[in-house]
């Protein structure tokens, strides 16, 4: 399938993996999601979509999901920018996207982008100290073949290795670290 697919699955994988960090769905003994906590989380994206799990008749795999999240890849994309530039991630003036916010530091000025490039590399190429959340990104660019957008052509074969360890590693300890590596693997059976 295309990368564009890919990127799809990925946002689809990324929305899951926040309903997870906020603790509203698991995944059960059955390897089906549930919800843990039905009520709102106050999110435009996220809220919809736990109503709409809500709703279903049985519980249904993270692979079903990702699809039905995915299958409209225009509106969730819509949703994602309004929901990043009311948070001023990216500026945008009349619905036409003018570039990602600088992060101002005295005398060094540089994109969010640049930051959580940076900060994504260190953690696996130099062994830096992580956070889950970037690790489920690092997990979902891995899982959907978009490594490319972090790192070069000959650091990406490591870094699959290195994420992949991280996760499990992670795993171990951690039941929402758990929930990344089925999700993870969701996106794969996805493409």
């Amino acid at each position: 399938k295309s990368a564009n697919q890919g990127f799809n699955y990925a946002l689809a994988g990324a929305i899951l993996a926040d309903m997870a960090f906020q603790n509203k769905t698991a995944i059960n003994a059955k390897g089906r999601l549930e919800l843990v906590d039905p009520g709102d989380s106050g999110d435009p994206i996220l809220d919809p979509l736990l109503h709409k799990i809500l709703s279903t008749e049985r519980q249904r795999r993270l692979v079903y999901w990702i699809s039905i999240i995915s299958a409209k890849p225009k509106k969730l994309r819509r949703k994602i920018v309004a929901s990043l530039y009311a948070k001023n991630v990216i500026l945008r003036e009349d619905d036409r996207f003018l570039g990602i916010a600088q992060v101002d530091q005295g005398e060094n000025s540089y994109s969010v982008k640049f930051q959580l490039k940076t900060s994504l590399r260190a953690g696996i190429l130099a062994g830096e100290a992580i956070d889950l959340h970037s690790l489920a990104l690092l997990g979902l660019l891995r899982s959907a073949r978009l490594l490319q957008l972090v790192f070069t052509a000959d650091e990406q074969r490591m870094a699959r290795r290195r994420i992949q360890e991280a996760i499990v590693r992670e795993a171990l300890e951690n039941q929402s670290a758990q929930m990344i590596e089925e999700i993870d693997a969701a996106v794969v059976a996805c493409l």
